[in-house]
């Protein structure tokens, strides 16, 4: 009987042994797709004013065409110089849905300015082009 307790505490030690080995792997979030995932400027024409915004939305999809998980987010400006305010929001209502940022852009300077999103690390082809007016009224 002995015998036969230390044969069956072999196997259960060899089991235990080959599960401890055994590693997991998890799916990894798909990759960002950058010709699938979208970028909109709404609306396009905003008064270089510094209080009137646009809202640039970014629709982040996988190569499987599902929307990604967004670990990081960015926005590119070209050219740059009046840009007096950008700020990174949640669509209405909050929260913004899988795969979606909205940044809100202000202007001091009239210009016609072409913005990339970054997300993930992958540059999205798409881009969303703003022209900021010359603005009369100025808040005071």
């Amino acid at each position: 009987m002995r015998k036969n307790h230390l044969a069956i505490s072999r196997v259960i030690l060899f089991v235990l042994l080959n599960i401890a080995s055994i590693t997991t792997t998890s799916q990894a979030a798909p990759a960002v797709d950058p010709v699938k995932s979208t970028v909109v400027a709404s609306p396009t024409t905003v008064p270089a004013n510094g209080f009137s915004a646009t809202y640039i939305t970014v629709n982040a999809v996988g190569i499987n065409g599902k929307p990604v998980k967004i670990a990081s987010a960015s926005l590119l400006a070209n050219p740059s110089t009046g840009l007096m305010s950008v700020m990174s929001a949640s669509s209405n209502p909050p929260p913004a849905p899988p795969g979606q940022v909205v940044f809100i852009i202000l202007s001091t300077v009239p210009e016609q300015v072409t913005f990339t999103a970054v997300i993930n690390g992958v540059t999205l082809q798409q881009q969303a082009v703003v022209t900021f007016t010359a603005s009369t009224a100025l808040m005071h």
